[in-house]
């Protein structure tokens, strides 16, 4: 476009069409968050955030208008300085400000510069246009014509901005100094206004980009670079004819920058006040039984309940006498310590080996076990109680090496030789001044104590017997006794094996192995994995797989060097490939020392499983690269495997609350696999439960997500929540409320919160890992809030999604829309769906459900397996509480509106008018209407959105 037209365009009142656009969420390649956002910066321009990054710009995201600017706490999270200060990147803003951006600004100065250049930001403005357009087009042109690569915007105001960087100059960031050119024109009603034609930004100030701007020429990547003599020269020219200054007077306030915008908190507080919250007319008319319930508008219902039967009873120690291998059983709402029973039983069958989430359900289990009077052992790692021996002198602990209760008395060692690729058992333990007394008593003594024990504990390390790298080693632990592998898990992919791949590894070995086929490959590892960017547009399976493929045959001998250490020959330049344990009887390696392990080249632990089987394996399972699990963060290759069973395990168990037999079947595709349901009939009975039939309500639609930009707080349905809620809290003082919400929901509610009669807890992802937190919390309670549905981000889930995934033949579709939240792809829906229900029943295990008599009251129309469709469930809208108005009410009111809701169902164009006014709670005309309708009218008639509630 040629300026003229530009600036005629910039003239035209009529032509006024940009408007600002959403952040796209996409999943990018590279795994690690938030690489996976698309901004718009100018109209019908967009980037990706690592793209920005590249070409050097200190960017920000803004909000809506009209919060089109940074969010008001911009602060560091440590608040030390302003982040005005330091280049900001994709990883400097919170994920919530991404998903509710609507495009970036951008930082001018030092923070976006490159090589000595910081950003400026020259802009005409729409009143110079106006007036002198001639000369705005010739001083235009000449700065144009003075770099190669011109970048030249159409701003919101309708002005033109130049943006470059100059070389070696910093604009000072003043009033007078940024409106470079302008008028003084006192007016009466502003005696400091003036007429500004050109601003110039940079030093500490920002220039906002959003789709309301629009690049005429060039692109935002790649601004041109000019000289402050040549910029301000030709500047000059212009400035000649217009800068009049008044002396004197000539006082001008700044308008406040970005940095000195009042802090405020992430989440905003809801002040409820009792006083200010009035009954509608409408309520108090359906509440005094003047009025038909379904006179206030509601949301169609997406939940309706369905037939449902309790699973067939079954005896736990019967089910290992199927056929089946693997075997599933849904434990449902029940506490997770009454999974000790169900292991009981199966230890009247067979010996058990129970593989525990975490620690602290490895010592609760073993406790149980000791106090059955059954021979049960956890296994310790090195380093268990090492820490009581810090400030012992080892001539005392020589005396009596394990009466702290500790493993080991040179654990650190011991621990560090391992992870440098030498076994510890065979190359310092027998050399250990207490080698006899640890085979009795100490760490050694587990592998004979742990065979003869009828149930073997592991908290961590996990995936003892599904991990190939174990295969061998764990052999020797069975010595051929085979056993009932029991798994205490919740989400199908912690049954994957994790495996990373460290740049340091690489680095190593390129450093050992320089000359040979095992510096080759980790050369080309390094360059696949393209260390130095993130390069979203390029898959890094592909690349990795390219390498694995080209070093295929030189299998034996990689397989054999990434064992040993490449120790060099005294008295000669060659070098010989040997094992840790002999290099270390060679006298090659020095270990007496930790700081010397540290030192040495780190190999493979076992010659059986080397990071070639591992990537062997991860590329046989996903065979096509696009949706491989495969990334590089936190300078690590990260990837997932299928588990492989232990020859030696019999039967593998799965425990879990909730469990999908498709998803076992992705794990174990040549198991046979059968999954077993105890159902909730002992669990539910005598609690009251309510559930929302008539939204999922993430907390997207529960928090404000695209209008409270500074601070997050609550939607229309998340005040009447609120208020409900409160209320209820409040009339009930001697009865116990534990609210599960989403976290910095507790701030928002805080008014609610002050009560003494209420705790708070949030939806944990780990369930696990909060047990302790989440046994307080309910402890006592007698209503439980369930405030929403529980959230997994997106990019946790494409991850899940990959593992699950990966290696079908159909590719996943990665689309997502956030309000609501919603993945377009059914595989990914489904297990969103699934993760969230993971969440909301663990949480609910913990609550002491069974042989008590809680209300638990769940705001999601998520359906839940055996919760949903019980008799014990009564499904109700939002409304039905806000016309009953309290919860011992909402029995009654919920039979009332579904008695007028079967009455509906039948009007047809033969009823009379007042009696449709009556059934519907219409007024005349609106009844005339539905019954000139030619068909029978149903639900869908008085079923409107949420928006039309109280109209």
């Amino acid at each position: 476009m040629e300026l003229k037209q530009i600036i005629k365009r910039c003239q035209d009142p009529e032509n006024r069409t940009l408007n600002q656009r959403k952040t796209i969420v996409l999943p990018g390649r590279h795994e690690q968050y938030p690489y996976h956002f698309r901004v718009h910066y100018a109209h019908e321009c967009s980037a990706l955030l690592y793209e920005l990054e590249k070409a050097n710009i200190s960017f920000m995201p803004i909000g809506k208008v009209p919060f089109d600017r940074a969010p008001a706490d911009w602060t560091r999270s440590d608040n030390s300085c302003d982040r005005i200060k330091d280049r900001q990147n994709a990883q400097s803003w919170r994920q919530r400000r991404w998903y509710a951006s609507w495009g970036i600004g951008i930082y001018t100065g030092e923070t976006s510069g490159y090589e000595d250049a910081p950003w400026h930001d020259i802009e005409f403005t729409h009143q110079a246009i106006l007036r002198a357009p001639d000369a705005v087009s010739e001083c235009l042109e000449a700065l144009i014509s003075a770099v190669v690569t011109p970048l030249v915007t159409l701003t919101k105001d309708w002005g033109l901005r130049f943006s470059c960087r100059v070389e070696e100059y910093l604009h000072p960031d003043t009033p007078e100094a940024t409106q470079y050119i302008y008028e003084r024109c006192p007016m009466p009603a502003d005696l400091k206004h003036r007429e500004v034609y050109v601003e110039v930004k940079g030093d500490m100030n920002y220039s906002v980009w959003d789709a309301r701007y629009e690049i005429l020429m060039g692109s935002l990547l790649k601004p041109p670079v000019i000289s402050s003599d040549v910029l301000f020269g030709l500047l000059g020219f212009f400035r000649s004819a217009f800068h009049k200054p008044v002396f004197g007077s000539d006082v001008l306030s700044k308008e406040p920058s970005l940095q000195k915008f009042e802090k405020e908190g992430f989440y905003k507080p809801l002040r409820i006040e009792d006083t200010r919250i009035s009954i509608p007319e409408k309520t108090q008319a359906i509440r005094a039984g003047n009025l038909s319930p379904l006179a206030i508008k509601r949301p169609g219902p997406v939940l309706t309940k369905q037939p449902y039967s309790e699973p067939k009873p079954f005896e736990i120690a019967e089910v290992l006498e199927t056929d089946a291998r693997v075997i599933g059983i849904e434990t449902g709402l029940r506490h997770p310590d009454e999974n000790r029973k169900i292991e009981r039983a199966l230890l009247e069958k067979e010996l058990l080996f129970l593989d525990l989430p975490t620690d602290e359900y490895a010592e609760s289990a073993l406790r149980y076990y000791e106090n059955e009077g059954i021979i049960a052992r956890d296994w310790k790692p090195r380093s268990y109680l090492a820490y009581v021996l810090k400030h012992i002198p080892i001539d005392e602990q020589l005396k009596h090496p394990f009466e702290h209760g500790n493993t080991c008395i040179d654990s650190y060692r011991c621990n560090r030789l391992s992870d440098m690729g030498g076994n510890p058992d065979k190359i310092i333990c027998p050399k250990c001044p207490v080698y006899d007394e640890c085979q009795e008593q100490g760490y050694l003594s587990q592998y004979k104590s742990i065979k003869d024990a009828d149930v073997m504990v592991c908290g961590t390390p996990h995936q003892l017997l599904m991990n190939p790298q174990y295969a061998d080693p764990m052999s020797d632990v069975f010595s051929g006794t085979d056993r009932v592998y029991v798994v205490n898990y919740t989400y199908a992919s912690d049954l994957f094996v994790e495996n990373l791949l460290f740049v340091g590894q690489l680095r190593s070995w390129t450093q050992y192995w320089g000359c040979s086929i095992l510096g080759d490959f980790a050369y080309a590892l390094l360059n696949a994995i393209n260390i130095n960017e993130k390069d979203l547009t390029d898959n890094i399976a592909t690349r990795v797989r390219s390498v694995v493929k080209a070093f295929g045959g030189a299998e034996e001998v990689l397989v054999e060097q990434m064992f040993q250490v490449n120790a060099a020959i005294e008295n000669s330049s060659s070098c010989i490939g040997m094992s840790v344990k002999d290099a270390v009887a060679f006298g090659v390696l020095d270990i007496h020392d930790a700081e010397n392990i540290d030192n040495i080249q780190k190999t493979s632990l076992y010659r059986s499983w080397t990071p070639w089987h591992s990537l062997k394996a991860f590329f046989d399972h996903y065979t096509r690269d696009a949706d491989a699990p495969m990334c590089f963060e936190e300078n690590r290759l990260r990837y997932w495997i299928p588990p492989v069973l232990h020859r030696n395990i019999k039967k593998l168990v799965v425990l879990s609350p909730l469990l999908s037999e498709e998803y076992l079947k992705k794990t174990f595709p040549n198991e046979q696999i059968e999954i077993y349901n105890l159902g909730m009939k002992d669990t539910l009975a005598g609690n009251r439960v309510y559930q929302l039939r008539s939204e999922v309500h993430s907390p997207h639609s529960i928090l404000n997500y695209d209008l409270d930009w500074d601070a997050l707080g609550l939607s229309s349905i998340g005040i009447r929540f609120a208020i409900g809620v409160h209320r209820e809290v409040q009339r009930t003082p001697d009865t116990q409320h534990t609210l599960v919400l989403r976290e910095g929901m507790n701030t928002i509610l805080e008014d609610t919160l002050k009560n003494p009669n209420t705790k708070p807890t949030v939806f944990f992802k780990k369930i696990a890992e909060q047990a302790k937190v989440l046994a307080a919390k309910f402890d006592g309670a007698d209503v439980i809030w369930l405030l929403g549905t529980p959230y997994y981000p997106p990019h946790l889930i494409w991850q899940e999604a990959k593992i699950l995934f990966g290696d079908a033949v159909e590719p996943l579709d990665y689309s997502a829309s956030m309000n609501p939240y919603v993945f377009k792809d059914k595989r990914i829906q489904q297990l969103a769906e699934a993760y969230s229900l993971y969440a909301l029943i663990g949480m609910l295990s913990y609550a002491g459900l069974q042989n008590s008599s809680k209300t638990i009251v769940l705001k999601t129309a998520l359906r839940v397996p055996g919760f949903t469709d019980v008799p014990e469930t009564i499904l109700f809208d939002w409304e039905d509480f806000e016309i009953a108005g309290r919860l011992d009410k909402l029995p009654e009111t919920i039979a009332r509106r579904e008695a007028f809701e079967a009455e509906a169902s039948k009007i047809d164009k033969t009823w009379l008018p007042y009696r449709v006014m009556e059934v519907l709670g219409v007024d005349r005309d609106e009844a005339n209407r539905i019954l000139r309708e030619d068909h029978a009218i149903g639900m869908a008639t008085y079923n409107l959105s949420e928006d039309e509630h109280g109209k």
